[in-house]
C-alpha cells in the first residue's frame, strides 16, 4: 500500500507544499485513493485513507467554520489535504493550520497551474502502478512457490521462502503446539523456541482464540507481536503457522504470500502424511511377520532379517507389547472423521514424545483390530510410568 511518503517523495510534486508542519520526511499515512469533493459533508461518503483535494469554496468568507469539517475529515481517516486556495480562499487562515497540527491531518497547498482533475489522475497513476508492482510481485511469489511445490521442497524450504518474502522469522507448531520446522533465521528473532511456545499457550489462554494476532508479553518486559494462521486439511487438529514481528508487515501483500505458504504447506504435510503412514504399514508388517516366525519356532528368511534391522528391528532376546485403544465413550465427537484425524494425531503425539519415556520402540497404528502397538525391543524400566 502506497503512502504519503511514497507520493509527495515523487519530484514532479516539488511544488506541493504543506501549510501544516507536515513534511516528506514526517509522512507516515497510507492512501488508496484519490477523491475530488466540494461537499461539505463529504465525510459520510468517502472511504478510508484518502488524499482529498478541493478548492474550498463553501469555505470562502466563513474559514471559521473550517476547524469542524477538518475535525470530521480526521474521524473518517482522510490521509490528507489538499486545497487549491486561489481559486476561493485566497490565503488560508493560521487558526486553520494550527487545528490541522493539532489533530494531525496533513494539509497541502495546490498551486494555481495544477486543475484538481489532473492532480487526482497524476496520483493515481501513482497508485495504479503500485498496485500493478504488487500483482506483479504476487505472479512472482506464485511461481516461486509453485517451483518448490514441483520440487518436492522439505518444510523448512517453504518456511524459508515465506521469511524471505516477508522479511521475518516464521515457524511452523503441530496441534500439540510443539516445534515442527523453524525458518533460517529464527536465531534473529529475539526469543527461543521453547520461550516462544510457552508464551504463545499462555495468549491463547487468556485470549481464548487459537488464530489471529497476539501480542506476547515477554519475561524480561519486551513484547512480541505474531499472528497465527490454521495449515491443515483437518478440521479438527490443524498445524499453526507462526509469523514473527506481525505489526511491521503490510498485510494486503502478505496476506496473499501468507495463502500460497499455506497452500504448498497442506500439499508438503498431506505428502509427509502418506510417507509417514507407508513407514507404518511396514512396521506392522515387520511386527505380524516376526510374530509368525516366533509362532512356528522358525528362523527369520536372511533378506527379511536384513532388512528389517536396517529400518525397524533390533535383534534382542527380550520384547514388550503394549497395546493402546481408544475409549470413545468419553470422547465429544464420535464421528469417523473426528477418529481419523485423532488417530492422526496420536501418530504424530507417539513420534515425537515416546522416545523420552521409552527407548529402542517402536509404534504403529493396526487398523484391523482398531489399536496402536508399542513394541518395545529389549529390557527397560519405567514402562509403567
Amino acid at each position: 500500500m502506497a503512502t504519503l511518503k511514497d507520493l509527495f517523495s515523487v519530484s514532479r510534486f516539488y511544488d506541493l507544499t504543506f501549510f501544516t508542519d507536515h513534511s516528506v520526511d514526517n509522512l507516515s499515512g497510507h492512501v488508496e485513493s484519490i477523491e475530488i469533493s466540494e461537499t461539505p459533508d463529504i465525510d459520510l461518503f468517502i472511504p478510508e485513507k484518502i488524499i482529498l483535494l478541493t478548492t474550498a469554496m463553501i469555505f470562502k468568507d466563513k474559514q471559521k467554520d473550517m476547524p469542524e469539517y477538518l475535525d470530521r475529515l480526521k474521524a473518517a481517516k482522510v490521509a490528507a489535504l489538499g486545497i487549491k486556495t486561489g481559486r476561493f480562499l485566497g490565503k488560508l487562515d493560521q487558526s486553520v493550520i494550527d487545528h490541522g497540527n493539532k489533530i494531525d491531518l496533513p494539509i497541502f497547498y495546490i498551486p494555481d497551474h495544477y486543475s484538481l482533475g489532473s492532480l487526482l489522475h497524476q496520483f493515481s497513476n501513482l497508485l495504479w502502478e503500485d498496485e500493478r508492482n504488487k500483482i506483479l510481485y504476487a505472479f512472482d511469489v506464485q511461481r516461486n512457490f509453485a517451483e518448490l511445490l514441483y520440487k518436492g521442497a522439505d518444510i523448512i524450504e517453504i518456511l524459508d521462502l515465506l521469511s524471505k518474502n516477508i522479511n521475518s522469522p516464521v515457524v511452523l507448531l503441530n496441534h500439540f503446539l510443539d516445534l515442527r520446522a523453524t525458518s533460517s533465521n529464527f536465531s534473529q528473532a529475539g526469543i527461543s523456541e521453547k520461550e516462544l511456545v510457552a508464551n504463545i499457550i499462555l495468549e491463547r489462554e487468556k485470549t481464548k482464540k487459537s488464530f489471529g494476532t497476539f501480542l506476547l508479553h515477554l519475561p524480561d518486559g519486551r513484547k512480541q507481536s505474531i499472528h497465527i494462521s490454521k495449515v491443515s486439511s483437518n478440521d479438527y487438529f490443524p498445524n499453526y503457522l507462526v509469523i514473527l514481528n506481525s505489526d511491521t508487515l503490510n498485510y494486503p501483500v502478505v496476506k496473499f504470500i501468507v495463502s500460497q505458504t499455506v497452500l504448498v504447506l497442506k500439499f508438503t504435510l498431506f505428502k509427509e502424511k502418506q510417507i509417514f503412514t507407508h513407514n507404518q504399514t511396514k512396521k506392522q508388517d515387520m511386527f505380524y511377520e516376526m510374530l509368525r516366525y516366533i509362532e512356528e519356532d522358525a528362523l527369520p528368511n536372511r533378506n527379511w532379517l536384513k532388512d528389517n534391522r536396517k529400518e525397524f528391528l533390533n535383534i534382542s532376546n527380550y520384547y514388550q507389547v503394549i497395546l493402546v485403544q481408544i475409549d470413545i465413550n468419553n470422547l465429544v465427537h464420535k464421528t469417523a472423521r473426528y477418529l481419523d484425524e485423532l488417530n492422526q494425531n496420536i501418530d504424530e503425539w507417539l513420534a515425537i514424545h515416546l522416545e523420552n519415556y521409552l527407548s529402542n520402540t517402536i509404534y504403529f497404528k493396526d487398523n484391523s483390530k482398531d489399536m496402536f502397538i508399542i513394541f518395545i525391543q529389549d529390557r527397560q524400566g519405567g514402562i509403567e510410568k
